[in-house]
């Protein structure tokens, strides 16, 4: 009994084992299937997608609508940054000049503009050249009066135009002078520019540190100027010229030099008290010289004590020229300068390049004039878009946890779209 049933048993055991394999294998061929439909059906997919995509790309139309579309967004996206960064200058010219209306707010920004569209430099660099003036001390009016002269100074160095308004308005202040005479400056420093072997750039180096001096001895800007000329003829210049300048100066006008003065003759002051002209001054002490029959190792030996150790060689070439008439010469020559800048620089721009290059500016005008009507609605919704963050920054800041369930939920979310054909198969909604 006992062995009949061990026999049945193993039967039904042989029988449900045989039927569990079977279902395996059918179950693993089930899954190959699917696996290879669903493969297939993604494959045939992407071929078909991949052959679409091809065929709109190949499509002439489209390619000419991608291009104009590329071309219009980046136009228009460099549009809105020449007009944000234009305004944010202007935005620091305003908070620079102190205390002004919106109408003299409103003439800075058109005169910028009209530069840019009718100059070769853009409103942007218009902008640049009002915030150095502005920076040093100039009111709304003024800077309209100035920026227009400054322009052509720009051009007659080869620099940029707020380098161009730094040197001028330096010069201006360290020579005392108002801010209504910035027109004047630009004229002399343009013309002794081409007067001798010197650049605006050298000229305001050492007008930054002969200026004050000069200023202080009572000696008129245009003397100075002239030195710088025929110094740069000489070699010597930029900030060596302005400093040998600077000693020189301060050792006549302080009584350094009387002891050699007085053995010579010659007074520093003239009736009223006043220093004399420095040409004029040079021209006595050279004749004084001469009469007195020094010259050689002694005339060194003088000039060394009227003028410094540092300083002689830069005493001795003026003295020079102002006995021939030379330094009065130049003098003449840049007291009449009015006008020089512009015409100058009209001139160095009638060519191709400056066509070029005022073309360049009238399409920075252009984009001014199409973006400006769209910074107002651009600035809401930029400011509108910043509250929303803001907003969402502070729940995450308030709510622990809050981070981490969203990261869940998008990891989620990203599965569940990855697994959404095979779903689809698995229920028959994809064949």
């Amino acid at each position: 009994m006992a062995k009949g049933q061990s026999h049945i048993i193993l039967k039904i055991g042989g029988q449900v084992l045989g039927s569990l394999n079977k279902s395996i294998k059918q179950a693993n061929a089930s899954v190959r299937g699917m696996s290879t439909t669903v493969s297939r059906n993604l494959n045939d997919g992407f071929a078909a997608g991949q052959q679409g995509m091809m065929n709109v790309v190949n499509n002439p139309a489209w390619r000419a609508a991608a291009v104009a579309s590329t071309g219009i967004g980046l136009a228009m996206v460099d549009t809105m940054k020449v007009v944000a960064g234009f305004e944010q200058t202007m935005d620091a010219v305003f908070a620079k000049v102190g205390d002004s209306t919106a109408a003299q707010q409103a003439s800075l920004t058109n005169l910028a503009k009209e530069l840019g569209r009718t100059t070769k430099y853009t409103a942007q660099e218009s902008a640049a050249a009002m915030e150095f003036l502005a920076q040093a001390g100039y009111k709304t009016n003024q800077i309209l009066d100035a920026t227009p002269g400054l322009l052509d100074l720009a051009t007659v160095g080869k620099m940029e135009l707020a380098e161009a308004a730094d040197i001028a308005s330096n010069v201006l202040g360290g020579f005392g002078m108002q801010a209504s005479e910035t027109t004047k400056i630009v004229d002399l420093l343009s013309k002794a520019s081409v007067s001798g072997n010197v650049d605006v750039q050298m000229l305001g180096e050492a007008f930054a540190k002969a200026g004050p001096p000069f200023k202080n001895a009572n000696q008129s800007i245009e003397s100075l100027a002239a030195s710088l000329d025929i110094l740069g003829n000489a070699g010597v210049q930029g900030s060596e010229a302005g400093t040998h300048l600077r000693a020189m100066m301060l050792r006549m006008a302080s009584g350094q030099a009387d002891g050699a003065l007085n053995q010579l003759g010659v007074s520093v002051k003239d009736a009223n008290g006043e220093m004399k002209p420095m040409a004029d001054l040079l021209a006595e002490i050279d004749k004084a010289m001469r009469d007195q029959n020094i010259t050689g190792q002694a005339q060194l030996a003088m000039q060394k004590d009227l003028f410094g150790m540092r300083a002689a060689t830069t005493g001795m070439i003026l003295q020079e020229k102002a006995a021939t008439g030379e330094l009065q010469k130049q003098i003449e020559l840049l007291a009449n300068s009015e006008g020089h800048a512009s015409k100058t620089a009209k001139a160095m721009n009638d060519n191709l390049a400056g066509a070029f290059k005022r073309l360049q500016s009238a399409w920075e005008g252009l984009q001014h004039s199409m973006g400006g009507d769209l910074t107002g609605i651009l600035t809401k919704l930029t400011d509108g878009l910043a509250k929303v963050v803001g907003g969402v920054a502070w729940l995450f800041e308030k709510i622990p946890g809050l981070g981490e369930a969203v990261f869940l939920l998008s990891g989620a979310f990203a599965a569940l779209t990855a697994a959404l054909p095979f779903i689809f198969y698995s229920v028959g909604l994809w064949n």
